[in-house]
């Protein structure tokens, strides 16, 4: 696997950020490397997040 990345929102409406936050521990105590980023948005407003950087960071990932 080339990347690991997981991104959420402080204020997604679906509380989506309470697993992202699980796992990412989970990853960090497994030494697994990974990105994991939380924005100050909701689940709706996350894609301009996205757009700008995970988005981006994936396609990397997927043509290197």
């Amino acid at each position: 696997m080339r990347l690991i990345f997981i991104d959420c929102g402080k204020k997604d409406q679906f509380w989506l950020y309470l697993g992202s936050r699980q796992v990412h521990r989970k990853l960090e105590r497994a030494g697994i490397e990974h990105v994991y980023e939380e924005y100050d948005s909701d689940h709706f407003l996350l894609r301009r997040e996205q757009e700008r950087k995970s988005i981006p960071m994936m396609v990397r990932a997927l043509t290197e």
